[in-house]
């Protein structure tokens, strides 16, 4: 945006202004890097805009960073160290009445500012950055038996499976025998820590805001409204619990995580079958027992200190050298990924054949985020060694295309209309 704040108002064109924020991701983006990541669209724009590579939040934990962002202050100005509470702002703006947030000052030159869930930060009230009451998400029903408790019951109802809201009130029942002062303690009796259920995209918090913003954004456009929009989107479900809609899961491999998945994978590194060869195996020659201690908890014991193990763990590590792979497919292929005949994945396309040494053929995926494409029914990809043949075979009519070529094959096909 150019121009400056003056009197109330902007010295130049208005663009709209659309403000996505979510927290505790990471540099989990393909445009990050991430191998593994289906993140298309965000991608996308980051392709077209300015990708950020050494920028920081001003404190871990997502309400103290939030208000940094929004106030452009640091945490001892603004005096937040934690989680806070709904009535935050106010109090912040009694001890610091000079305190300005990005859409209040927007605002002030005469935006229309519209919040939708979790933008400064959940259920925080701030009338002055706000042209209208925030919007919040308000999907699922509350259970029966939750406590009468506004935190427990805006949390319980996120669940969506019968095996989460089950398990939640079990845990709720246990607790609320064992130390009935304890009931409204939502972390202590929550349900599991992810949960993929046959919904909507909109049965969950983050799908139903991305649907109001589009909602509000049409809404905006129809209206041929004078006053600019500044809309602030926030997504919540970016740390525990993960839910999501079944279709996201099956973009990877569809089984359930557990450790067991890590012990297999790293048990095929530490001591690959035989005729295999695991290229990253060197750098694991320090672990020398994995054990899967309940579901989700690996411990690996080190035949030596080595300081930079836990670097291997992190994306640069496992993600670049080996990924985590279905014990269950493992098993099935007596852990031997190239007999592995449906790879899962997350592209446009499926493995339908693979005969060695001669051709892999793919099939237009149906479950592709986008439901424009592939814009082809198929694909082949045939096995050429020899650089030169690959030419002779684009040039003969046998390939349409290949990445490269020899010196004589591309002369070749130079003279050639």
């Amino acid at each position: 945006m150019t121009g400056r704040l003056a009197t109330g108002r902007l010295t130049t064109a208005r663009p709209n202004v659309l403000f996505l924020i979510a927290h505790d991701i990471s540099l989990r983006f393909g445009c990050y890097g991430d191998p593994r990541a289906v993140t298309p669209h965000l991608d996308a724009l980051a392709a077209g805009g300015t990708l950020f590579e050494n920028a920081f939040c001003q404190f871990p934990m997502c309400a103290p960073a939030r208000t940094c962002l929004m106030t452009g202050c640091r945490p001892d100005t603004v005096q937040r160290y934690d989680i806070g509470g709904p009535e935050f702002y106010a109090g912040l703006r009694r001890r610091l009445p000079w305190i300005r947030t990005l859409p209040e000052l927007l605002r002030g030159a005469g935006y229309r500012t519209l919040s939708l869930h979790k933008v400064l930060h959940e259920y925080e009230a701030d009338p002055p950055s706000w042209s209208a009451p925030p919007w919040y998400a308000a999907t699922g029903e509350v259970p029966a038996w939750c406590p009468d408790d506004f935190d427990c019951r805006e949390r319980a109802r996120r669940y969506r499976s019968a095996a989460n809201r089950a398990l939640m009130e079990e845990r709720f029942r246990s607790l609320q025998a064992s130390e009935p002062d304890s009931a409204t303690q939502f972390k202590r009796w929550r349900g599991g820590p992810v949960e993929r259920a046959p919904v909507a995209d909109d049965a969950y918090y983050p799908g139903a805001t991305a649907a109001e913003a589009v909602r509000v954004l049409r809404a905006h456009a129809a209206g041929r409204e004078a006053a600019p929009l500044f809309l602030g989107v926030g997504f919540c479900n970016t740390h525990l619990p993960w839910l999501a809609p079944e279709r996201y899961w099956r973009l990877h491999d569809g089984t359930d995580f557990s450790s067991a998945d890590v012990k297999a994978t790293f048990d095929r590194i530490i001591n690959p079958p035989e005729g295999i060869v695991i290229t990253p195996r060197s750098l694991f020659e320090a672990v020398s027992d994995v054990e899967a201690l309940d579901r989700l908890t690996v411990r690996f014991t080190l035949s030596e200190p080595r300081t930079w193990m836990f670097d291997l763990f992190n994306h640069w590590g496992v993600g670049n050298h080996t990924g985590i792979y279905s014990k269950k497919s493992l098993e099935e292929n007596d852990f031997d990924l190239r007999k592995v005949e449906i790879a899962p994945g997350t592209g446009p396309f499926i493995l339908k054949q693979h005969l060695a040494a001669e051709r892999w053929e793919w099939e237009a995926n149906p479950d592709y985020w986008n439901p424009e494409l592939p814009y082809v029914d198929g694909a082949i990809n045939l096995h050429v060694p020899s650089g030169e043949d690959r030419g002779t075979a684009v040039i003969t009519g046998i390939a349409d295309f290949t990445w490269n070529t020899g010196t004589a094959a591309w002369n070749e096909a130079k003279k050639r209309p």
